[in-house]
């Protein structure tokens, strides 16, 4: 990983926690949460990274002990796609007819490339992945040929099944298996839990960067993210996970859910997300508090369905702590907003993404109006919520003045934390598509390689900007937010 993100604290594996509660049916089955298990083991590697968690030998052994069938693997991020896939070849070493299988929406992407780059993979898991592991299990990975959603290995050929369709109701999919999984290391380790564990994530900090004003700025957003009342020095706040909807309505050219949901957006009923969330606080808070990452792509998509969760939480008294991603609705108005403070919202961030309409309309196919901006961040701010957005600077058809006035936007719009990114192009998306045609990504790029919030750097070159442009915006941009308290770490989940 990015030696900028140390340290990392994990998050729950909510990917690998829903698999395990469908093919627990019938089967039995064990998560090993690579970082999870030891979430405080870091190894500096070339080129400014990072290994965090377990060592291949440690991966090694606990697949040795448990001398599974088929060992399956999830990649959440595109830079995660080399050490996910290195995991096939340690299981294949301890047993070559261990069975692997790879899911995760960046394997969505690129399938076929993924067999025919890695010999150890046996099959990978296109689309929602629940049905199609259960059905794996059930066949002793055999029939392959019958099971529908995969792509795998046949001789020296590659072969890709018929789609499996969408779960239709998402209501009827067990809460993921929390208790498979070391729930008590996914905690702000650095602000709780005792003096030992926070002075050692302060010296990881200090040994990979250094960087006392990121440190800083570091501290400023944790705390700001607690309620006032927590008892943080006694009671460890746990991070959790919750997926209240599946997919996204919504067609942006520079995101990839459309490769794994087909456009479909499917929402969970608010009594189970509530059902969950009172699972969360009074099963997993350990007397104190969860914090809770609503991982929805867009959470607010009916203005319904979030008063009614809102209200469900006050009503049944949850201590509980919201962040989440929400789109840029005109109906986010104080008395919404107010509500959802209520309910334990502390932070929400919008994905506004470009300053310029005419980039956020034409070229990102987002379908938000961004005169609305500032007074839905003002509404949000007065009822007591941190505002966040994520913004991109190097989107092809920007200029070097459309980048300039996505950072004057990020310093004055009334944002209190901006996550400031250079756009990187993921295979699957329209945009990338349209910049391998448009000959605009410079020269071995790599996106196993590229990704990282934390770093600058662009791989696009077009007629009106080069990829210098974008670092130097972009550099100058976080420097600017850092000095104002408003740049946000990334947040990786």
């Amino acid at each position: 990983m990015p030696r900028a993100w140390a340290p990392w604290l994990p998050w729950e594996p909510l990917a690998l926690e829903y698999l395990a509660a469908v093919a627990a049916d019938g089967h039995q089955v064990r998560i090993f949460d690579c970082v999870g298990e030891f979430p405080q083991q870091y190894r500096a590697l070339p080129n400014d990274r990072f290994r965090l968690g377990a060592s291949p030998e440690q991966i090694k052994g606990v697949i040795a002990s448990w001398r599974p069938d088929i060992v399956g693997i999830t990649i959440p991020f595109s830079t995660q796609m080399r050490p996910a896939c290195s995991i096939a070849d340690l299981a294949k070493e301890v047993d070559s007819d261990i069975v692997t299988v790879i899911g995760g929406i960046y394997a969505c992407a690129e399938p076929e490339r993924l067999l025919l780059e890695n010999p150890s993979l046996d099959i990978v898991a296109v689309g929602e992945g629940e049905l199609t592991f259960k059905e794996l299990l059930d066949r002793g990975a055999t029939g392959l040929d019958q099971i529908k959603g995969i792509f795998y290995r046949k001789g020296e050929s590659i072969v890709r099944n018929e789609p499996r369709g969408l779960i239709d109701n998402i209501d009827e999919i067990p809460f993921p298996r929390r208790d498979l999984v070391p729930f008590q290391n996914y905690a702000s380790l650095t602000y709780t839990g005792t003096l030992q564990s926070r002075l050692k994530m302060l010296l990881i900090r200090l040994k990979f960067h250094g960087d006392w004003k990121q440190l800083r700025a570091r501290m400023r957003h944790k705390t700001t993210s607690l309620k006032p009342a927590s008892p943080i020095e006694r009671s460890p706040v746990r991070r959790a996970c919750i997926i209240t909807s599946r997919g996204c309505p919504f067609n942006c050219t520079f995101c990839l859910p459309r490769k794994v949901y087909g456009g479909q957006y499917r929402m969970r009923s608010s009594q189970n997300v509530l059902d969950e969330m009172e699972v969360l606080a009074k099963e997993y808070g350990a007397g104190g508090l969860v914090n809770i990452n609503i991982s929805d792509e867009n959470f607010n998509i009916s203005k319904q369905r979030l008063i009614e969760i809102c209200k469900g939480v006050i009503e049944r008294e949850l201590n509980l702590i919201f962040a989440s991603q929400m789109y840029l609705m005109p109906w986010l108005d104080f008395e919404t907003f107010s509500l959802m403070k209520k309910a334990g919202f502390n932070r929400v961030y919008f994905g506004i993404e470009n300053a310029s309409q005419e980039i956020v309309e034409k070229v990102l196919n987002k379908k938000i109006n961004l005169d609305i901006a500032e007074e839905v961040i003002e509404s949000c701010k007065k009822a007591g919520i941190i505002p966040g957005a994520y913004l991109m600077t190097g989107v092809p058809g920007e200029t070097i003045e459309t980048m300039e006035n996505t950072i004057e936007f990020a310093l004055n719009s009334g944002l209190e934390l901006v996550n400031l990114l250079s756009f990187q192009p993921v295979p699957g998306t329209k945009l990338y598509d349209d910049c391998v045609k448009n000959g605009w990504l410079v020269d071995g790029y790599d996106p196993s390689e590229a990704f990282d919030p934390a770093n600058s750097r662009s791989y696009v070159k077009t007629p009106d900007f080069s990829p210098e442009d974008v670092y130097n915006i972009t550099e100058r941009g976080k420097k600017l937010l850092r000095e104002a308290g408003k740049l946000d770490q990334p947040i990786v989940r």
